[in-house]
């Protein structure tokens, strides 16, 4: 029982340190054959955080080719300039699904889950509407470890006392506590962005204006 345990706790910290983070850049990412109205790219300074922002006006239209692992979370806030609209579509197997259409008349964040396989993430603007922060994000799934680990933990609670030693106590508590701290990272990773010094941010308020 012990071997599951520590398997399990194996696995969890692989997941953790294989999920990654791909940002969205239309120089580099998108398909420029099918770009339409103005779309163009920068780096803005929003409070004291720098980000990839990406302009879009005049019924724009811009496309990124996409080959996904695994399930994967989109993620991105929108400022529009005045009242505006934005489709998003996920082209895969021949097959348009649309999964996000919104009227917004002020900033907004979202975030839309995505599956596996390849394709391509269209997006369709009316109006004019900034993109800040597009990036792809492969979730570390700390539930469902915790979920295992709590089952392992039952499973040995019913072992007959005399077999429960205090070396199965201790690596359930220490893959118990790992697990929980791994969340936490990941809770925080996901609402605290990097914070650049003062200087840096000075430079790049200079060279964006």
């Amino acid at each position: 029982m012990c071997f599951l345990l520590v398997t399990v706790f194996l696995i969890a910290l692989l997941d953790w340190f294989l999920a990654s983070t791909q940002r969205l850049y239309v120089d580099e990412d998108s398909a420029a054959a099918q770009q339409q109205g103005t779309v163009w790219q920068h780096f803005a300074v929003r409070g004291n955080k720098v980000v990839p922002e990406i302009i879009s006006r005049d019924e724009a239209r811009f496309t990124f080719p996409i080959s996904l692992s695994a399930r994967h979370t989109l993620r991105f806030a929108v400022y529009p300039d005045g009242p505006a609209e934005y489709e998003i579509v996920l082209h895969s197997d021949a097959i348009d699904r649309q999964i996000a259409i919104r009227k917004i008349d002020r900033p907004t964040s979202r975030s839309i889950s995505l599956p596996a396989g390849a394709g391509e993430l269209r997006f369709i603007v009316h109006g004019r509407i900034a993109w800040f922060d597009l990036r792809l994000t492969r979730q570390f799934h700390w539930p469902l470890y915790l979920a295992l680990v709590v089952l392992v933990l039952f499973a040995l609670t019913r072992q007959e006392p005399r077999r429960l030693s205090g070396r199965a106590g201790n690596w359930l508590a220490f893959g118990v506590c790992t697990l929980l701290c791994l969340g936490i990272i990941e809770i925080v990773l996901r609402t605290v962005e990097l914070k650049l010094p003062p200087a840096i941010l000075a430079a790049e308020s200079k060279d964006v204006l």
